[in-house]
């Protein structure tokens, strides 16, 4: 299994595993981090805190908020000291679910999954074309 550790500005982690949880029924093995009223330093502390909980399983991916966002740039701190543990920057619903529902594949193949599904989960809809009102 692998695990994850979502991390935010604001509450949009916990908010985001809420749905999640909601939706999926799961999240055994996802933390969420918030880099709320938190300095830099403390956050790459409780990420690493969250990647040591996990040391049994298979792999962990960090999910970002924001490319190139404060969180982000944590994160790539602690990928360039763990270069196994993939960032993926950008997050969304889609992604997440697919992550849960996917989660026992090796770690490279699910993170070139997830970036596949994460791009098709962003879709304009036009009710027009599609003979909607």
């Amino acid at each position: 299994m692998i695990g994850a550790i979502i991390v935010s500005h604001e509450n949009l982690s916990r908010s985001i595993l809420e749905s999640l949880e909601k939706i999926s029924g799961e999240s055994k093995h996802i933390v969420p981090l918030s880099s709320r009223g938190v300095s830099p330093p403390k956050l790459e502390e409780e990420i690493n805190t969250a990647v040591e909980t996990m040391k049994g399983l298979e792999g962990v991916i960090i999910f970002a908020d924001l490319y190139g966002g404060s969180c982000a740039l944590v994160c790539g701190r602690i990928q360039r000291k763990n270069p196994d543990i993939p960032v993926i920057t950008g997050f969304n619903l889609p992604l997440l679910i697919d992550f849960v529902f996917q989660r026992e594949r090796p770690l490279a193949e699910i993170v070139a999954r997830l970036i596949d599904r994460g791009r098709e989960g962003i879709r304009l809809l036009n009710c027009r074309e599609e003979g909607g009102t």
